[in-house]
């Protein structure tokens, strides 16, 4: 029996990536955003994400944008929308059709079209899987039928929610609570209001859809989690990763030639490389076509970047570090105030909202909100007791360095992210996407370089630097262009999330290196990102980041 393509394996564009005339083509936008369900688990990032991606389709001189939020964003009205503005857009303009809000997965209602005999669905405000709100909903069968019926215009769909396209490791247990995801399970829904599908749209396959580039947050069998993205005015606020990127690779800053074209490579690796950090490598979204890399989506975007050439970028400022906000977690009853005068660079909240790192004082484990345990700091609190004084918190010098270490490596880590958002290395660890054992021995690949001189260094859980790369005498300064360049790794404790950094320049760095050399071992960040200001002023140069997670 032939089956259809999932809403997640949609291929080939046609129109602008096929030759047809890209000057003259409009652009258009359907953007829907719902974080207030009316029966369901409500989101945070979901209309942040739409409002973005509407101002970003504005500025690049969208013709006309429709906007869809919470309870007005109603199965009727998005199809309406979508038909209306299909209808208006000429043969070969492109629409940006985005959903941010939760998905799930149910029973194929047509049987045998579906590879793995689910359907993925797209969950809108007033869904309830008991009655008649049932048909607020929109199974991938009926959004591919939508699609098929657009094949005169070339779409972009991205949808920012869960089972819609891959989660690399769950979420810490003691940190799933510091964390929203865009996904709700339901039963089998046993009265259907929603009408039936057609039968042959149920079948629709690849080569109907060839009009089609999708930028799906997740694979079918994985969830997106929310994360808090830092704002121009420095306030930070719940977003998706990946609607977040593709906001803004559409003001221009994926143009990585500055030559005011955005192609899908251009597109797609900004999009995952920027995912990748700021979901420290949790998340990884899934594009389709594969290849076409060279293909325009859009002339004339509003490129942030200059030229191709000689011109280096301005003064980066990698110190001082960010400042971090940090939640104190079962304390027990202890004054965390007094903590604050311990240490530097980080702000003491009392409620567990918009945080970037936690510490968990029963355990000593500091972990990424939301994410990951990545450093484990044993007796850094010691609770003193007397007769008639109440209890105090006290830390002692010893364990505060710890601490502090630990803070300055994400502290760095956060402007790291910041920094190579548009100037982004591709890195990659194989075997892909696990928490690595002690003795394990995986690769770290480099590529996606402009520069050949390579400059490696490790920061490890408890912030000691380590430098990577060159180390040994016969280590080329050049690495070879146009292809990944593996290094291999040895994996030892102390466990928890290291993160390299890698920075590919215009000519060696040779004093950078032996600087690196004299802290190995160290818990110097400070210093590195004192060095990284001096060494990389006036200097042509990308930078990448990439957590690898090791533990037993």
């Amino acid at each position: 029996m032939t089956q259809k393509a999932s809403l997640l394996i949609l291929v080939p564009m046609l129109g602008v990536l096929s030759g047809m005339p890209t000057r003259a083509a409009d652009l258009w936008g359907l953007v829907i955003g719902i974080d207030q369900y009316r029966y369901i688990t409500p989101l945070r990032g979901a209309v942040n994400d739409a409002l973005d991606i509407e101002a970003a389709l504005r500025d690049a001189g969208a013709q006309e944008v429709r906007r869809l939020l919470d309870a007005d964003a109603t199965r009727e009205a998005i199809i309406a929308a979508y038909r209306d503005l299909t209808a208006k857009a000429a043969p070969g303009d492109l629409l940006v059709f985005s959903f941010a809000g939760h998905g799930s997965q149910e029973a194929e209602r047509v049987h045998g079209s579906e590879r793995d005999g689910l359907d993925e669905v797209l969950l809108l405000a007033g869904f309830d899987p008991d009655g008649w709100e049932t048909q607020e909903r929109i199974p991938d069968d009926d959004l591919n039928q939508m699609l098929r019926d657009a094949s005169h215009l070339n779409i972009l769909f991205v949808v920012d929610a869960c089972h819609s396209g891959t989660v690399t490791r769950s979420v810490h247990p003691r940190s799933e609570r510091f964390v929203t995801s865009r996904n709700y399970i339901y039963p089998a829904i046993e009265r259907d209001f929603l009408p039936p599908p057609d039968p042959v749209a149920a079948r629709i396959d690849e080569t109907e859809l060839a009009h089609v580039v999708l930028l799906a947050g997740v694979s079918d069998e994985n969830e997106v989690p929310e994360v808090w993205i830092e704002q121009a005015d420095g306030s930070r606020v719940p977003r998706g990763a990946m609607s977040w990127s593709v906001a803004e690779a559409l003001r221009g800053r994926a143009d990585a030639d500055g030559d005011r074209r955005l192609t899908k490579g251009e597109l797609e690796r900004f999009m995952l490389e920027n995912v990748r950090m700021k979901t420290n490598d949790r998340q990884q979204p899934v594009v389709t076509p594969v290849g076409d890399a060279e293909r325009v989506l859009i002339a004339g975007v509003r490129s942030q970047n200059p030229p191709a050439g000689p011109t280096a970028p301005p003064p980066v400022g990698f110190f001082p570090l960010q400042e971090l906000s940090l939640f104190m977690d079962q304390t027990g009853g202890f004054d965390t105030a007094s903590v604050a005068g311990h240490l530097d660079g980080v702000t003491l909240v009392d409620q567990p909202v918009g945080i970037d790192l936690v510490w968990n004082v029963a355990t000593g484990e500091i972990i990424v909100a939301g994410q990951d345990a990545v450093a484990t700091v044993k007796d850094a609190l010691v609770p003193e007791t007397r007769a008639a004084r109440r209890r105090t918190l006290t830390i002692a010098p010893k364990e505060a360095a710890a601490v502090q270490a630990v803070l300055d490596k994400w502290g760095l880590h956060k402007r790291l992210i910041e920094l190579s958002a548009d100037r982004s290395l591709t890195m990659r660890l194989v075997p892909p996407g696990q928490r690595f054992p002690g003795g394990a021995e995986p690769e770290l690949h480099i590529s996606g370089h402009t520069y050949p001189f390579l400059t490696l260094f490790l920061m490890d859980a408890r912030g000691r630097i380590i430098p990577f790369y060159p180390w040994y005498d016969d280590d080329p300064l050049q690495i070879p262009m146009g292809r990944a360049y593996p290094i291999g790794l040895t994996v030892e404790p102390p466990f928890g999330a290291d993160h390299f950094v890698a920075i590919a320049s215009d000519h060696a760095l040779i004093d950078l290196h032996e600087r690196l050399k004299a802290l190995d071992g160290q818990a110097a960040v400070p210093e590195v990102a004192r060095l990284l200001d001096e060494h990389l002023r006036g200097v042509a140069f990308q930078l990448g980041v990439h957590a690898m997670f090791t533990g037993e």
